[in-house]
């Protein structure tokens, strides 16, 4: 794909094999777009790129426009990496491939400037910072949508799903997410770069049938999401397999750690992130879900010199988003299972308030069990105390032990999502789809960090055994030794991840999560592990923040962009909006 900046009036034509799509700004400032095939862009933009010899850039996609400090302007993927297995005997469903970004371009629409952002006077320069992180991903396949997890897609195929977007609410009273409707398929729930992309997909939407195929066929638009991709190969019963984990962050309440907690008024959580466990063996897809998200309620912390301060707002300010966010999941999920890690007795030091945290949360899910009938069939809660399991079960070597007497039941009775393959191609085979898993664990810490990723570790082998057993095939740990180690080997690398994206370091007990056992070594990384987010959360986190924001549409009064007709090309445009003066750093 190639993108050619003309002047006078200053036109970008991306172009990829016999189409191109034209933008260019109004008078009025607003971003006019144009889809045409190849043979009729001179005519249209009354240019000659021969004549005019224009800049030409090659690229590989279309990331989204943004308007900063008054500019608008248009980021594309320049660079990227291969981040799935390169070679294995299988193909289809699975084993997709998946690049991860490496470098950026930002292109002024207004006039000529420095693409590369890397001036820390660029408008652009905290959002290039942010994108080019290296967690970052996208499917290079167009049939594959890595935003979704395997049972949507599904739904998807079987015309379960009317709206790829934004699920309903069960009830009218509470609002279901609503990001403008179109018939692309990704989720926008874990779409990072959607804010972003919405102008391009509205003005996709409004193409004929014929050209919205061409559009997609021919990759234009490319969905990221922001977390984490890893892939090994292993053997299930000694036949080739491929073990995936994808862990994807939802953008809609993202941010770095002590700037973000909590809930908002649209039921969103902080660092929420959907993990699937997908293994691709000859025959069958094997996928498992959980996810993780912040105490559903307000509340908020600072760090202290002597001791952490937590304020929690009263439950009546918090119960109308508590129950909007678990509508959302619903609708999304089908039935819920909170397994809550905080400590439940009056902790010191790092974990005060905790109790009072897991008090709210027991008192909201009572509340609205009796406000809402369907809360009470579909909203299960737990309590597991990971702090006084090692306190009294010789360290965090005796958690999984307890943590399986206490959810094996729940992994069991929600299962996962089974589908055969076709024997030739790979292809998802739809007349033969095992199971559904019909529930999902949420997962949550103080942080949603460190006793969360081991947690979730820990459940996601639970259902592999599960799954294994159903096969009558021997636990990871007796007769599956490859599998078990590159599982633990990829969730450590995911909690890490996570944990660096939301905190500026990796996550703690991750040798524990990678081997199994806790050195002393181990407690020597936490130690630093911790104090290096606190250097963050007073350094770093402040413009990290106003990237996000940025990146994400915070700073806009509301999120949704829309698109209107325009002349000259009779099409599709974003309206510029103000932004709010932002808040000076203190």
């Amino acid at each position: 794909m190639y993108l050619h900046i003309l002047e006078s009036p200053r036109t970008f034509v991306l172009e990829q094999h016999d189409f191109a799509l034209i933008l260019n700004l109004q008078q009025d400032h607003k971003v006019a777009f144009d889809f045409q095939p190849t043979v009729d862009y001179t005519r249209l933009i009354d240019l000659d790129l021969e004549e005019h010899k224009p800049l030409q850039v090659e690229i590989e996609g279309c990331l989204g426009v943004i308007e900063l400090q008054g500019l608008t302007f248009l980021i594309v993927l320049l660079e990227s990496e291969l981040a799935s297995v390169p070679s294995l005997p299988l193909n289809g469903a699975g084993v997709e491939p998946v690049r991860r970004v490496r470098k950026v371009g930002f292109f002024c629409l207004d006039h000529d400037m420095d693409s590369s952002a890397k001036d820390k006077n660029h408008p652009c320069h905290l959002v290039r910072k942010i994108l080019q992180t290296g967690n970052f991903y996208y499917s290079s396949c167009p049939k594959y949508d890595l935003t979704s997890r395997l049972d949507l897609r599904l739904s998807r195929a079987n015309g379960e799903h009317k709206t790829t977007f934004a699920p309903l609410a069960r009830k009218d009273r509470y609002p279901a997410r609503t990001p403008p409707q179109t018939s692309f398929e990704c989720d926008a729930m874990f779409t990072y770069n959607w804010f972003i992309l919405a102008p391009l997909l509205q003005a996709r939407q409004r193409m004929v049938a014929d050209d919205r195929a061409e559009f997609d066929s021919l990759g234009f638009v490319i969905p990221l999401i922001q977390g984490f991709f890893g892939q090994k190969a292993v053997e299930v019963n000694g036949e080739d397999a491929l073990l995936t984990i994808i862990s994807r962050l939802c953008p809609n309440r993202s941010g770095t750690r002590l700037k973000r907690r909590g809930i908002d008024d649209k039921g969103e959580v902080a660092n929420c992130a959907e993990t699937e466990t997908i293994i691709r063996t000859v025959d069958e897809v094997f996928s498992f879900v959980q996810i993780r998200g912040s105490a559903p309620f307000y509340w908020k912390e600072k760090l202290n010199p002597s001791r952490v301060n937590v304020d929690i707002a009263p439950l009546e300010k918090s119960l109308y988003s508590f129950q909007t966010h678990f509508y959302h999941l619903f609708d999304t999920y089908r039935v819920v299972h909170c397994l809550n890690l905080m400590r439940d007795t009056p902790p010191m030091k790092t974990l005060a308030g905790e109790d009072d945290l897991c008090n709210m949360y027991l008192d909201l899910v009572n509340a609205a069990n009796e406000e809402e009938e369907e809360f009470g069939t579909k909203l299960g809660w737990q309590g597991f105390d990971v702090v006084y399991v090692e306190e009294t079960c010789g360290g965090v070597q005796g958690v999984p032990e307890k943590l399986k007497e206490a959810v094996y039941p729940i992994v069991k009775k929600f299962g996962a999502t089974i589908v055969s393959v076709h024997s030739d191609d790979g292809c998802l085979d739809l007349d033969n789809i095992i199971q559904r898993q019909e529930g999902i664990f949420r997962v949550n810490c103080r942080d949603c960090l460190d006793r969360t990723n081991m947690v979730k570790q820990l459940n996601s082998s639970f259902a592999v055994d599960e799954w294994l057993a159903s096969k009558g095939l021997a636990p990871m740990s007796i007769g599956q030794a490859g599998l078990l180690q590159a599982h633990r080997e990829l969730y450590a690398k995911s909690g890490d991840t996570l944990s660096i994206i939301y905190t500026g370091a990796g996550a703690l007990f991750s040798i524990f999560t990678e081997t199994g056992v806790q050195t002393s070594r181990d407690l020597i990384l936490n130690a630093e592990k911790s104090a290096k987010r606190i250097y963050c959360s007073k350094v770093t986190d402040i413009p990290k923040q106003e990237a996000i924001n940025e990146l994400t549409g915070k700073w806009l009064h509301k999120r949704d962009a829309w698109v209107v007709e325009c002349e000259p090309f009779q099409e599709y445009v974003l309206r510029s909006r103000t932004r709010p003066q932002r808040p000076k750093a203190t």
